[in-house]
């Protein structure tokens, strides 16, 4: 059976991932981030953003909010009249049940037959949190107000005594309040974003390399050390000789691509690593269509290869809704 081995595309920010698919070891990958344009496009220009602060923020909720935002893309004011538009939030925490005790036992028997019992002391905990969103523009005008809800359920155990039980209870209940209020803020900003803000999205580019004992696939492998080395130049063009040389060598193995036969050189699966390789180019130079047409073209011979496949195919479809290309 062939081995896939991936190798980085490009420098200097790497990350390191899983494997997700069959047969596959990467090596080393690099995310490109993308701006993703909004639903209304009617304050796409306004980037200045002010958020207000709460006066009584113990949980950093603006902290939370603002490093959400696309840096590549929106600054913010320190103040409304610097500000193209504004955020103003609050929070509210309606206590459900606080700090109810109990007790429970069990019994154990050790092996000289003796037995013991235990006392569990226990609180329970749960409150509702609310917030509240808004987004204005700088004169004052309301664009949108978004309410968000969550539920924070906490205890704390002890066998000692209910003093460390209740300290314990305590120390999970800000644990889940934090866990529950950066959840609600998650959502608050992804539906403001899907709405007016230009959002980004990350994606994982890789060149795959194949090792076989029956085949010899050393013009796929070259092919790849020519993507690594193009993509390292942070290319803006694909006139470049190692990315021309690349794809000739690419579009020269899907002219041996037999489907049916399983004992062919290039048989679906490294089919499938070609039009992957190709739809990498595309979307780098940001051919978006192209890209479409060949990942789709990748995913039908063989979309085990690597799990980036359908990362580009859902990051694609997103911008084909968003009319960054049609």
């Amino acid at each position: 059976m062939k081995i896939l081995a991936l190798a980085a595309l490009f420098a200097p920010c790497f990350l390191f991932q899983p494997v997700q698919a069959q047969n596959l070891k990467p090596e080393k990958a690099v995310s490109l981030q993308i701006d993703v344009p909004p639903i209304n496009l009617d304050y796409i220009s306004n980037t200045r953003i002010y958020v207000d602060p709460m006066s009584n923020d113990s949980y950093n909720i603006r902290g939370m909010f603002i490093q959400k935002f696309n840096s590549r893309v929106y600054t913010f004011a320190t103040s409304i009249e610097a500000s193209d538009m504004y955020v103003t939030f609050s929070m509210n925490r309606i206590i459900k049940k606080n700090a109810v005790s109990s007790t429970s036992s069990s019994t154990s028997t050790d092996k000289a037959g003796n037995k013991t019992t235990t006392i569990t002391y226990r609180y329970d905990g749960e409150e509702q949190i609310d917030l509240v969103f808004t987004l204005n523009l700088a004169n004052g005008t309301t664009v949108k107000t978004y309410r968000e809800s969550g539920y924070s359920q906490y205890s704390g155990t002890s066998t000692k005594d209910y003093e460390n039980a209740r300290t314990e209870y305590y120390n999970n209940k800000s644990k889940k309040v934090v866990s529950t209020v950066e959840d609600l803020v998650g959502r608050v900003y992804s539906k403001m974003c899907a709405d007016y803000l230009i959002g980004n999205k990350y994606i994982d580019l890789y060149a795959i390399g194949a090792k076989s004992k029956k085949q010899d696939y050393s013009d796929i492998n070259n092919a790849g050390e020519l993507l690594i080395k193009w993509f390292a130049t942070k290319p803006a063009d694909a006139l470049d000789p190692d990315v021309v040389k690349a794809l000739l060598i690419y579009d020269e193995a899907l002219l041996e691509h037999e489907p049916k036969d399983k004992k062919a050189r290039v048989d679906n699966e490294i089919a499938a690593v070609c039009y992957y390789q190709k739809a990498c180019v595309a979307f780098y130079l940001k051919n978006y269509r192209k890209a479409e047409e060949l990942i789709l073209k990748s995913e039908s011979l063989d979309k085990r290869i690597h799990f980036s496949q359908e990362n580009m195919k859902d990051l694609l479809s997103l911008l084909r809704a968003r009319k960054v290309f049609n």
